[in-house]
């Protein structure tokens, strides 16, 4: 009888936890960080230490309890060239400080994937599309990538942004330029894409974290709400 009850119990919170992670959120974001050869190990730190603090604060905390459903899916990823496009994280619901804690703290303890490689924007993009297609419900499905190269590597844009573009998923860039001056032209011109799409620009990575709070704030708040 006791591990019937134990069993039931068990089966109870799966059900629980399946049934809360396919309630619909307000937007499904996947975060796609480049790890190329371009970002040395001090910048990859950077960039996690941006990403975590920025989606624990509290102005994300705010926004996510403004939305309608108050709760938001996020993937993370990691990529680079041909074999490095990476799930960092998997679909996580963060609806309140702790979940948003308790992901900041996987972010910040996550593994570099590669070395680095080449930057395959498009195979990134095309990864990242995938991942969504396995997200929970959504009123909206972003990709958040950021960079410091162009494509150089890998198919080309055009064909994988117009099947995003198809898919009514939107596409939005964050350039560091400290490399390429032009970028954020360069990412709006081949890669962002879908409603409200936009390009935010950094000189640097020690200004990521500042950046992608700001992108955040928009991706969760929506188009005409930023």
């Amino acid at each position: 009888m006791r591990g019937t009850v134990f069993l039931a119990t068990l089966l109870l919170g799966v059900s629980c936890a399946q049934a809360h992670a396919e309630m619909p959120v307000d937007v499904a974001l996947v975060l796609a960080t480049d790890i190329s050869a371009s970002v040395d190990a001090a910048e990859y730190r950077m960039q996690m230490a941006g990403l975590a603090a920025a989606i624990a604060s509290e102005p994300v905390l705010d926004a996510i309890a403004a939305a309608p459903r108050k709760r938001i899916a996020v993937a993370v990823t990691q990529w680079s060239g041909l074999r490095v496009q990476r799930i960092t994280i998997p679909w996580t619901i963060v609806d309140g400080e702790a979940s948003a804690q308790n992901l900041a703290r996987r972010i910040l303890s996550a593994p570099r994937a590669d070395s680095g490689g080449g930057t395959s924007l498009s195979l990134a993009l095309e990864h990242a599309a995938k991942l969504l297609a396995a997200a929970p419900p959504a009123t909206r499905r972003v990709i958040d990538i950021s960079t410091d190269g162009i494509n150089n590597i890998g198919p080309p844009l055009d064909a994988i942004r117009d099947q995003i573009t198809r898919s009514k998923i939107t596409v939005n860039g964050l350039a560091i330029t400290s490399e390429w001056p032009k970028l954020a032209r360069y990412l709006d011109e081949n890669v962002i894409t879908g409603t409200a799409a936009f390009t935010l620009e950094t000189d640097g990575y020690g200004d990521y974290g500042a950046a992608m709070l700001t992108k955040l704030l928009r991706e969760i708040r929506g188009p005409g709400l930023s």
